[in-house]
């Protein structure tokens, strides 16, 4: 062998030794963190598989989101990961999913489907969900993470701001922001106290801000009946059992049959006799139109139904 190519020789093996030393293989912890998947109708909608490790064992769950923010959980069972693979069933759907890493970011892969034909999905890596779906405050679930009040800022909304005033005032908030952090009180996306007419703290969670808009579900009834109380108060309603027809004059079914029987209260008490038809309602453009022309289904002031 002359000197040339022993020359040639070396640096073949440097090179082969170099393609061994930076090859590693892939441990389970690669798949550790936030996996986004699309909604297969709604661009406004994804789905966020979360795989996290405690202690020995590497755990998943799994969220829905809708415009950016939280929507509901689902189950995810039967995790498994081998070397670049994943694999999971989702018990709700009746699906296999099954999938290759390809990058660092991304996985490959797609749904089976009993019945159906394979649905291809790609995952990509997206660590930022932990902002709106798991930590409440960012990075609260560091070592030594402390919640330090801010006074609410001042706003052109004619509601005066203020710094807490007591050290009991202090403690309270306290104990009550650490609860909230905490997840000892459920998931809140904001909590506001006034006392003495100023606002003494605003505080928001996962990702929420002051300026974003989202349902408040049931809250609403409650809602409306201290607005009918404050109109009672004002003299503009006068009973609570005036028949529905005096207060929609422009709907003349109201006037007809066992509708004229129906008095604000049935309709807050949720006794209206309308049938219930929620899915139907949201979907409308006019919603007040729909509800006030629904069929009875009971007399009213006769029966309880949960109608929203």
């Amino acid at each position: 062998m002359n000197w040339k190519t022993f020359q040639q020789l070396l640096v073949f093996m440097v090179l082969l030794m170099g393609g061994v030393a930076c090859h590693q293989p892939i441990a389970r912890s690669d798949f550790n963190g936030f996996w986004q998947g699309p909604h297969p109708e709604d661009v406004n909608k994804k789905f966020y598989i979360h795989i996290y490790g405690k202690g020995t064992d590497t755990l998943v769950q799994a969220y829905w989101t809708d415009r950016h923010f939280f929507n509901s959980t689902f189950q995810v069972d039967s995790l498994f990961l081998k070397g670049d693979s994943i694999r999971f069933f989702v018990p709700m759907w009746g699906c296999h999913y099954n999938g290759k890493l390809s990058g660092p970011d991304e996985i490959v892969g797609g749904f089976s489907c009993p019945g159906e034909a394979f649905d291809t999905v790609r995952l990509a890596r997206h660590n930022e969900a932990a902002r709106f779906l798991t930590e409440a405050k960012l990075n609260c679930h560091k070592p030594g993470y402390h919640y330090a009040y801010v006074q609410p800022k001042q706003l052109d909304d004619k509601l005066n701001t203020a710094r807490f005033q007591t050290r009991g005032d202090s403690l309270f908030i306290d104990s009550l922001m650490t609860g909230i952090i905490g997840g000892d009180y459920g998931r809140l996306n904001s909590f506001l106290l006034l006392k003495d007419n100023r606002l003494v703290c605003e505080e928001y969670f996962y990702g929420y801000t002051r300026n974003n808009v989202h349902p408040i579900e049931s809250s609403t009834k409650s809602i409306t009946s201290l607005l009918v109380g404050i109109a009672k108060d004002q003299g503009m309603i006068t009973d609570i059992n005036e028949p529905v027809y005096k207060l929609f004059p422009g709907y003349p079914n109201l006037r007809t049959g066992d509708y004229r029987k129906m008095t604000m209260k049935d309709l807050l008490t949720m006794m209206s006799g309308f049938k219930v038809d929620d899915n139907a309602l949201f979907c409308n453009n006019n919603r007040i139109d729909f509800a006030l022309k629904r069929e009875l289904v009971h007399n009213p002031g006769s029966q309880f139904a949960y109608d929203g």
